[in-house]
């Protein structure tokens, strides 16, 4: 269950973002989304703080943000790109629930399509999410896949520290 602060604090992340609906062109009234619709929004805001301030999310890895949300071969999108002190480019994949086999199978798409399009860049890619189970880090790691388990307290003070 997510904390009713940190729904609020992703709420007007996700207006901010320019992600959330009203019910119609002149009212202000927020619309009743369904649960998958208001996992999205939350996914889209915690993607948000960490693009704005991965240095507080990830404060080992030094990251600056590169772009977000690109096209690559296939029509697949990555969400995050950031590079690190040592110019080595983190694809980070976030998820709003529990990190699967799927995302890393979905992160290594993009991981290798990147290096691809750019052979001379070191890339590396970070799947981060909210639960995951111990054999799925296991496969990561064997994959040389990085995961993180966000917490949602921490990142709601992140936003709440930036007045976001």
């Amino acid at each position: 269950m997510v904390g009713r602060s940190f729904v609020a604090v992703c709420g007007r992340l996700a207006v901010r973002a320019g992600v959330a609906e009203s019910a119609d062109a002149g009212s202000t009234a927020p619309r009743f989304f369904s649960a998958a619709r208001v996992n999205r929004l939350l996914e889209k805001a915690v993607e948000e703080i960490v693009k704005r301030f991965p240095r507080e999310v990830f404060p080992d890895l030094e990251l600056t943000f590169v772009e977000g949300q690109r096209r690559l071969a296939g029509g697949t999108i990555l969400d995050l790109r950031f590079r690190d002190a040592h110019d080595v480019h983190w694809i980070i994949e976030l998820k709003r629930a529990r990190i699967t086999l799927t995302t890393m199978d979905q992160l290594g798409r993009y991981v290798d399509q990147l290096r691809a399009a750019e052979p001379s860049a070191r890339v590396e890619g970070l799947a981060g999410g909210f639960s995951i189970d111990p054999a799925v880090a296991t496969a990561a790691a064997a994959r040389g896949m990085h995961v993180r388990v966000l917490d949602e307290g921490v990142l709601r003070t992140i936003a709440e520290r930036h007045g976001v």
